[in-house]
């Protein structure tokens, strides 16, 4: 242990450098090929979370959301040992409706037999009253799901803040779930910072590194936190992320991971009700044009060559 062994790449539209063989990736909006390839490349024993980027995330039928939600992403999951996460970063202002939307996720993504990422909250979200408010999403968990944290500190000495960082340590409702930290790093937090590692003229990136290894020291002293990926590597497209690209420190990073834990058991899935069949069915093509996830089909002909979504139609 030690280095950053715990620490893996949060990766924006696919990453062509080396992997290694960490603990824990992190893929943002991958194709199913690219899921694949990642997966023959780090082995079964990384924990590999995979997120779309959404155009929106409504709560106002939450179950239905849900239902929606899984429909569209159902059939791009094409590894059962990867963690897949739903919305992104909801305020506690919505947390009735995204505990009911998460129970209803999750018990499809059991009957589908996928593992899910839960959460995916923001730094200081839940607070800690919240968290009773997601008690029945936490009871709906099964063992082969994780809890979603996002962390970041705005400063070094902001590091020994415990709400921004290890803050799973002052919430004893999930000290029994396994978390994954799948966003990490620089950031404005509370007003202080600064956008990205390299908008702080003053920090280097041997001095990053070094913030790094504080970190992955903590989710070590954590054995229930499996990993955190570092904010962000791979083709960063959006200029607003540019500031925090580490693909420049990824050969640190990956040079000093551990070797993966043990492939986790494949989860069995559960018989499936019509209902969802008929969902995933009955979207078909349609799903991918006009009514898509991502908009209408003509703004993404790239991205639908990429995942040959011609040929999805049932």
């Amino acid at each position: 242990m030690g280095g950053m062994s715990k620490l893996g790449l949060h990766i924006q539209n696919g990453y062509r450098g080396n992997l290694g063989k960490p603990r824990i990736v992190k893929l943002v909006d991958p194709s199913p090929e690219y899921i694949r390839e990642v997966r023959a490349l780090v082995g079964d024993g990384c924990a590999l979370v995979v997120r779309w980027t959404l155009r929106e995330q409504p709560l106002d039928n939450p179950a239905q959301n849900a239902r929606d939600l899984y429909a569209k992403l159902r059939p791009m999951m094409v590894d059962p040992l990867a963690y897949y996460e739903a919305y992104n970063e909801i305020a506690d202002g919505q947390a009735p409706q995204y505990a009911a939307f998460l129970v209803e996720w999750l018990r499809l993504m059991h009957v589908g037999g996928r593992r899910s990422a839960v959460g995916s909250w923001p730094v200081g979200v839940p607070d800690i009253p919240v968290w009773a408010t997601y008690a029945p999403a936490l009871a709906a968990m099964h063992g082969t799901d994780v809890l979603s944290l996002h962390e970041y500190w705005s400063h070094g000495a902001d590091m020994a803040n415990p709400w921004h960082v290890g803050r799973w340590r002052m919430v004893p409702e999930i000290a029994q779930h396994k978390i994954i930290v799948t966003e990490c790093g620089r950031d404005v937090v509370e007003g202080r910072g600064y956008r990205g590692w390299h908008a702080d003229g003053g920090l280097t990136a041997n001095g990053y590194l070094r913030e790094l290894r504080e970190y992955n020291a903590i989710c070590e002293s954590n054995p229930n936190v499996l990993g955190a990926t570092v904010f962000t590597a791979g083709q960063i497209v959006d200029a607003q992320w540019q500031p925090y690209e580490v693909n420049s420190l990824a050969t640190e990073i990956v040079a000093e991971q551990g070797e993966p834990q043990s492939a986790p058991p494949v989860v069995t899935p559960q018989p499936e009700p019509p209902r969802v069949v008929m969902a995933i069915v009955n979207t078909g093509k349609a799903w991918y044009s006009a009514d898509s996830l991502f908009g209408p089909y003509d703004e993404h002909p790239q991205r639908a060559r990429d995942w040959n979504l011609e040929s999805m139609g049932n």
